[in-house]
């Protein structure tokens, strides 16, 4: 069978390999720490009350067919202010287009933009052409001592030139809603627009429809993303100082202080030690999976995110688990670092 060259280079996500291991070990009754992906318990963390009301109100409205191909206007129009009021940035509704969360966007912006042969290289872009800034700006809202920046708002010249990413997902807790958006310069996003109405990546009328409404209710939204970020820090804060502690007391382990999103960035230097049964950890995804086992803690390791698999840093999202469970895994976690030798 033949299939075509993306297909037989393409590689599949290290991050998704390990939640599905991690999904089968806790569907035979492991108890596991899953801080692998950027997703939220939504048990846990409920998009805002309003959204919801305003999404079944849009269902009961019977809003259910296609919405138009760049985005709800009304949707637009209130993101335009938003983006106005929140970040200073000018964008006219017919800079920005909607689809169905930020990949496909990121797609589009690829697609757009890059030709056969370009040099891309991430996290940053160095093009022969003019050069454009793909800036994701999902976890914007989610800085938790410091302001965040935009290249626009530090260089307006550079308007031009970004091509910004953004939605509800991470912001509302919102990552099944899948509404998110992109803005930046005409050209560039009227070449979005065409590309997505063949791939049809659009977000739920319905989901649009509220996210329009709710975006207008600045005070509500401010409201929902304090408590929401307050919230999460406190989850990565402790995870911190629990990583610190052990530290204090020898462990080969270090992490950065969180500053913002849902993440906390671990160093567990343990490659090259072995294990309780003698066999060697080779790499960082060696490590992963001796933790995920002998301590039911599920990280990301950052050759997940190109860096190489001798690097023993490693991602850890709080989004998934409660306070307690975090508090819960610590101990796991140090008795299996204590095991290795």
């Amino acid at each position: 069978m033949k299939i075509s060259k993306l297909a037989q280079n393409l590689i599949g996500s290290e991050i998704i390999k390990i939640g599905n291991q991690v999904n089968d070990l806790k569907a035979q009754g492991a108890e596991i720490a899953n801080l692998t992906i950027g997703d939220l318990n939504s048990n846990i963390y409920p998009i805002p009350a309003e959204l919801k009301e305003e999404i079944q109100k849009a269902y009961q409205n019977n809003l259910t067919n296609y919405p138009p191909a760049n985005g709800l206007l009304s949707l637009r129009k209130s993101i335009a202010k938003d983006l106005k009021n929140r970040w200073n940035l000018d964008y006219s509704a017919d800079e920005i287009l909607v689809a169905g969360g930020s990949r496909p966007l990121i797609y589009a912006t690829f697609k757009t933009i890059v030709d056969d042969g370009d040099k891309v290289v991430y996290p940053i872009p160095e093009n022969e052409k003019p050069l454009y800034l793909m800036y994701d700006q999902i976890y914007a809202m989610l800085t938790f001592d410091e302001e965040h920046f935009n290249p626009v708002s530090l260089f307006p010249e550079l308007k031009d030139y970004v091509i910004f990413v953004d939605g509800t997902s991470k912001c509302f807790a919102a990552t099944g809603v899948r509404v998110g958006w992109s803005f930046g310069p005409r050209e560039i996003i009227d070449k979005m627009k065409s590309l997505l109405t063949h791939v049809g990546a659009w977000a739920p009328k319905p989901e649009q429809e509220a996210v329009a409404v709710y975006l207008e209710q600045s005070e509500n939204v401010d409201f929902f993303v304090n408590e929401f970020k307050n919230k999460i820090y406190d989850s990565l804060e402790t995870l911190h100082e629990g990583i610190q502690d052990l530290k204090s007391r020898g462990f080969a382990v270090e992490s950065i202080k969180p500053m913002g999103a849902l993440y906390l960035t671990i160093e567990l230097d343990y490659l090259g030690k072995s294990k309780p049964d003698g066999t060697h950890i080779k790499d960082s995804s060696d490590l992963v999976y001796y933790l995920i086992e002998e301590a039911g803690v599920a990280l990301v390791p950052f050759s997940a995110f190109g860096n190489s698999r001798n690097m023993p840093w490693f991602r850890a999202s709080a989004g998934g688990l409660s306070l307690e469970e975090i508090k819960k895994m610590l101990p796991r976690l140090e008795k299996a670092l204590e095991k290795l030798k």
